[in-house]
Parts: structure tokens; C-alpha cells; sequence
């Protein structure tokens, strides 16, 4: 666990904790950062502290087996700093794409082997955008939704990172364009869910399924669908979970549903021992189970 320049790590086998090591670690108080779990380390890249009027195009890297931490070389990294970026791990190169800024416009690859930066094509790439959803399939990487200069946009597009390629996604049956959306990759197609459309206004409460091999969108089932804003969601095995959020007064919800992936239906979540109303609540997916961690009350 990581943030704003203090981090802890969760030992499984021994049920405890031990501080990361602050040397060399990214400032404190840092925000609007890209953060990414490549297989060894965590990466993050960007962010501006308190005091910065600029986001930096500065990274780290944490190796948690040696508990350091190691810069980011900022040799063809994107400048200046980006906010509202995505940040994807492909296998064997963390990808950023989109964002504020000059390079953002086009896509940027990490390769944490050599150090090293190189950008992606440009050449029939989604219109550059902020507050958009990227998800990683094993082959591609999917961008949708999103703003551009202060308008909402929805048609995405697909990214093969080995042929530096980009596929226009079908804007055919595509959900309704909108920003700080959810998306998760479910090992055969992204789900989205939730964000705030254009104009601004309630979070949705509606979502879509995007299949890649078919360039096909298909809309979720409504009908006992969680209505609150702003709630918190995550991916467990075979469910979608929606936890939280607030209502049109602004009062914090202490419920939830859950979708399921092979019957396109919704059911409401338990609330035995169930945490209470709040915000602000983060969400981890182990197999098939979801861990709720800290809120404000």
C-alpha cells in the first residue's frame, strides 16, 4: 500500500505489516500519479506535491523483495508532466497514454529491462483525452470514454502494442458517452460501468460489455441496479460489485449489488457485518473475494 510518499507492506503468511523504505521514494504529499504492478515492481510515474503549480515526468520504481526504491530515466519520457494519463502494464512494457499536457497526444512505453522510453504510433489513435478507462486484454489494450476539451467523448479504440498498431472500437450500441467511468478486462470482455455524463449531473447507473473479437457492445441489465453516485466497484470472479456512493442529498449509502456476468442480473449485496456509510472507501479484488479499506464517515 502506497501513498503520498509513505507505503506498507502486508505479509500474508506472517498476518503483519512492515513500513517500505522511504529512501529515494517518490515525495510526500504527491498526487495525480500513475501507479502500475508489473510482475516485480511498482511503478509510478508523474504527479506534482502541495507545492507544485506543474506535474513533473518523473517515475520511480519499488522492488518490494529488496524493499528500495530506484528512479525512472526521463530520457523521451512524456513532457512536461501529465495529469488524468492512464497507466498500463502489457507484460513487458508499462504503456501511458493520454492525458493533459504536449505528449499527450500520443502514447508513451516504459521498458523497465533497458530504462528506457519510445512513443506509440499516432495513426488512427482515439482523439487525446482525460478521466478515460484503459484495460489490458493480454493482447491489446482497449481506451475508451473520457474528456476532450471539456466535452465528453465515447468512441475508443484498441491498441497492439507488438504491431504498434491502433482499431477503432464500434461506436455500435456503445454506452452513453461519459468520464470517471469504471472498466475491468473479465478474460473475454471489458465491462463498464457507472461515471458522470456530459453536462455533469447524478453518477449513471448503467453500463455496457465491449467485446473485442467481435467489435460488438451489448448493454448491462438496469432492473435492481445499484442508483447511487459516485460509489465504489470492483471485479470478483464472476460479479461486478458496487459498493457505497452517496444519494441525491449527498448522504452516504451503506448498500450495494452485485452483477453477475452469466445471467446479466442484479442482486443486492448483503449487509451483515457489511462496513458502514461512507466515502471514499478502497477496493480490492483476491480471487473471489473483495476487500473494503479505510472511508471517511
Amino acid at each position: 500500500v502506497w501513498s503520498g510518499g509513505a507505503g506498507y507492506r502486508y505479509h500474508l503468511s506472517s498476518n503483519s505489516w512492515s513500513p517500505m523504505s522511504s529512501l529515494g521514494a517518490p515525495p510526500s504529499l504527491l498526487d495525480g500519479y500513475g501507479g502500475v504492478w508489473t510482475g516485480q515492481e511498482l511503478f509510478i510515474w508523474g504527479g506534482r506535491t502541495s507545492t507544485s503549480t506543474s506535474f513533473d515526468n518523473k517515475g520511480w520504481r519499488y522492488d518490494p523483495e529488496l524493499n528500495s526504491w530506484r528512479s525512472v530515466s526521463t530520457l523521451n519520457a512524456p513532457f512536461p508532466g501529465l495529469t488524468g494519463f492512464s497507466t498500463i502494464w502489457t507484460g513487458n512494457r508499462v504503456t501511458l497514454w493520454g492525458g493533459n499536457g504536449a505528449d499527450g497526444t500520443k502514447g508513451h512505453r516504459y521498458d523497465p529491462a533497458t530504462d528506457s522510453w519510445s512513443r506509440t504510433s499516432s495513426n488512427d489513435a482515439p482523439s487525446n483525452r482525460v478521466h478515460h478507462t484503459a484495460v489490458w486484454t493480454g493482447n491489446e489494450m482497449l481506451i475508451w470514454g473520457g474528456e476532450s476539451l471539456s466535452a465528453i467523448v465515447g468512441p475508443g479504440a484498441r491498441y497492439d502494442p507488438v504491431a504498434d498498431v491502433w482499431h477503432p472500437m464500434s461506436s455500435m450500441h456503445e454506452p452513453l458517452a461519459r468520464k470517471y467511468h469504471y472498466a475491468f478486462w473479465t478474460g473475454q470482455e471489458m465491462l463498464v460501468w457507472g461515471g458522470t455524463p456530459a453536462g455533469g449531473g447524478p453518477s449513471l447507473s448503467t453500463g455496457a460489455r465491449y467485446d473485442p473479437l467481435a467489435d460488438r457492445w451489448t448493454s448491462l441489465a438496469t432492473l435492481n441496479a445499484p442508483q447511487t453516485s459516485f460509489p465504489v466497484v470492483d471485479l470478483a470472479g464472476q460479479f461486478m460489485v458496487v459498493w457505497g456512493g452517496y444519494d441525491e442529498n449527498f448522504a452516504y449509502q451503506r448498500s450495494g449489488g452485485r452483477y453477475d456476468l452469466m445471467t446479466d442480473s442484479w442482486s443486492p449485496v448483503s449487509l451483515m457485518n457489511a462496513p458502514g456509510a461512507s466515502d471514499l472507501r478502497n477496493f480490492v479484488s483476491v480471487g473471489n473475494e473483495i476487500i473494503v479499506w479505510d472511508g471517511s464517515y
